[in-house]
């Protein structure tokens, strides 16, 4: 479940707005390196900052694609890790990528049976020298089920 980011306005996610995503992990003793692709079909929001909707006109967004990778540190049940994604915006007009961004994870993995189930927390952000300017309703939340096989 996504959040609004008031300041990379570049991503067309409001609060509320779902994702759903599947990726492979490779595992090793004390981390894992997922690749995965995110898809939301129903997007509230346009992508563009004031400006552009004022000079534009508002464009809705039909669906956002994203792909990313990211390296997770497990410690027991903990996760946190940091993670590179691209996003493609489909919008009534034409389509953009979003250039590269961010995001860091924190979470718990709860083990059950050959399979495990993932509460995260992620903070997504365009460039390094934002972190001082972190606000906390901008934290995107996350629920996955994983299997091992």
């Amino acid at each position: 479940m996504h959040a609004e980011q008031k300041k990379f306005t570049k991503l067309p996610y409001e609060n509320g707005d779902l994702s759903y995503w599947l990726a492979y992990e490779f595992h090793e003793q004390t981390s894992f390196l997922q690749l995965g692709v995110g898809y939301a079909p129903s997007v509230s929001g346009t992508g563009q900052s004031e400006a552009e909707q004022e000079r534009d006109g508002k464009i809705g967004v039909d669906y956002v694609v994203t792909p990313q990778i990211s390296m997770i540190w497990k410690d027991q049940a903990w996760r946190g890790g940091v993670g590179l994604l691209k996003s493609l915006v489909a919008a009534e007009d034409e389509s953009k990528w979003t250039g590269i961004y961010w995001q860091f994870m924190l979470g718990l993995n709860l083990p059950i049976s050959a399979t495990g189930l993932d509460v995260m927390a992620y903070y997504v952000f365009d460039k390094w020298t934002t972190l001082p300017d972190f606000r906390g309703d901008g934290i995107d939340f996350g629920v996955s089920i994983s299997f091992s096989f």
